[in-house]
């Protein structure tokens, strides 16, 4: 029996994407976790050739991957790499509606791997700690999604660097008459932007639609 559906374009592929994107990762990430071997000694003291190999270790490159790929299918606007000193764990968590929930925790020894190899993904200079760094990741490089997300890191106490990644859906853009803008609204917004001199502001709050309008 078939039963029909209406959905919106992102609903649709969001579906998809739970059944065919992340398949190439068949491992949950309580198992990708188990991979990494929590007694090895990495942290911001050691070598960079240490913290290199261990951000080129397959299972964190398969787990940043993971991490991604699931924020995206969660609904999540931004993932938030929380490295803690000493002994803490590094926190993960995920911005839904506004609101930070806790996602995962990875081994301390990792700390300095995991925002190394985010610095990797996004073309960031990876020797540079104390100083905040902006880049852009193309996820398709890397993973199975055609993503792109913005990342930001910011140096901690202790010579930590918290990372911060904002996740931006590929679309095509979309015409100025198609953004459900009301019949008077448009008219006044082309004579605005019609005009050689000014400023035009788009304002409001995460995930309101400032991008997509611009």
């Amino acid at each position: 029996r078939i039963v029909y559906r209406v959905s919106t374009r992102h609903e649709f592929e969001q579906l998809v994407g739970q059944f065919f994107a992340a398949a190439v990762e068949v491992d949950s990430v309580g198992d990708m976790l188990s991979g990494l071997d929590d007694d090895a000694v990495l942290d911001a003291a050691d070598s960079g050739a240490e913290v290199l190999s261990a951000a080129a270790d397959n299972e964190l490159v398969r787990l940043v991957n993971r991490i991604i790929v699931e924020a995206y299918q969660k609904g999540a606007s931004d993932i938030h790499i929380e490295p803690r000193p000493g002994k803490e764990k590094t926190v993960v968590r995920f911005r839904r509606d506004g609101a930070l929930s806790p996602y995962i925790e990875i081994p301390a020894s990792y700390r300095s791997a995991l925002v190394t190899r985010l610095k990797i993904m996004a073309d960031l200079d990876i020797s540079e700690k104390r100083r905040p760094q902006d880049g852009k990741i193309r996820f398709r490089r890397w993973g199975p999604l055609d993503i792109e997300l913005r990342v930001a890191t910011v140096p901690t106490a202790g010579g930590l660097e918290d990372v911060v990644l904002r996740i931006l859906s590929a679309g095509e853009p979309i015409p100025i008459d198609q953004l459900g803008v009301t019949p008077h609204n448009l008219e006044r917004l082309r004579s605005l932007i019609a005009k050689p001199y000014g400023l035009f502001f788009v304002c409001g709050p995460t995930g309101s639609g400032k991008t997509t309008t611009l």
